[in-house]
């Protein structure tokens, strides 16, 4: 069965604390990674000049799951800029007719953050980022799992943070499996 959550992994290491982190949370709920260092994903361009890129492939596997969810470590304050870059050009599911109706099924999916730094505190501007971009795109924001990763640490899926993170999407996902069991049951409901 396929998983419900999609984790789009952006850093700058691709074994790194946030690597780490995202791997420790998919041993609980389980989840398939989109690594952005795999990708060929240019920046975002006015003049979408940019369409023979990785980005509409990567979206269209993306937009399959009903949580999506963005892990970066906070870079300077903010999300990584291979993170940056593809929350930019989600710009082009706004702006391209022949992608508005794709860019449209983002207000039906969950989402939330994945975060670590050589901080102990999320630092308010990185979380800010993505609380507008999930307000703005219709999206609902199911939280953030944050990790303070001064020095390479070791991450255990058992950190209650780790696992309270894991329950609430647990949860999400029952929620919409409910909501397909309805669809279903009122499509039978209607056919006979």
């Amino acid at each position: 069965m396929k998983p419900s959550v999609a984790i789009l992994l952006g850093s700058a290491r691709s074994e790194g604390n946030t690597a780490k982190l995202v791997s420790a949370l998919t041993q609980n709920i389980g989840a398939k990674v989109y690594d952005l260092r795999r990708y060929q994903i240019k920046a975002f361009d006015y003049d979408f000049a940019n369409q023979e890129d990785d980005f509409q492939l990567l979206m269209n596997q993306l937009l399959e799951y009903p949580i999506i969810l963005f892990a970066s470590p906070v870079y300077w304050y903010a999300p990584s800029a291979q993170v940056k870059i593809f929350i930019d050009r989600l710009s082009d599911f706004l702006k391209l007719d022949a992608l508005k109706d794709k860019g449209r099924i983002l207000r039906s999916k969950y989402t939330g953050v994945i975060a670590t730094s050589a901080s102990p505190e999320l630092e308010p501007s990185f979380a800010s980022i993505f609380d507008n971009t999930f307000r703005y795109l219709g999206m609902t924001n199911i939280g953030s799992l944050f990790r303070y990763c001064e020095n390479e640490p070791e991450i255990s899926p058992k950190e209650p943070a780790i696992v309270e993170f894991s329950d609430k999407i647990e949860k999400v996902v029952q929620h919409i499996s409910g909501l397909r069991s309805s669809k279903i049951q009122v499509a039978e409901n209607t056919a006979t």
